[in-house]
């Protein structure tokens, strides 16, 4: 977003952006681990300004839908959370 701007990256032809998650996916090539990542939406780019939703209460809710989902797939299915 520093780099372009708010709306920059959309001009480029991109639909997101993601940069945290790209590192983690390099560590893991170079170690021949496997990796997996959840993404969340919180903030756009699209428009003129740089619109956050970091406190928003869906946000909150579809981050733990997402843990949730997670811990059931590792867990083999079975469901220990409310």
């Amino acid at each position: 977003e520093e780099m372009f701007g708010a709306g920059g990256v959309e001009a480029r032809g991109a639909l997101c952006v993601e940069m945290e998650a790209a590192a983690l996916f390099a560590i893991a090539a170079v170690r021949g681990v496997p990796l997996t990542a959840v993404l969340c939406i919180s903030d756009s780019l699209a428009g003129a300004e740089w619109d956050p939703h970091y406190d928003s209460e869906r946000l909150a809710r579809r981050v733990w839908a997402a843990f949730q989902a997670t811990v059931d797939c590792l867990d083999g299915g079975h469901r220990y959370y409310d």
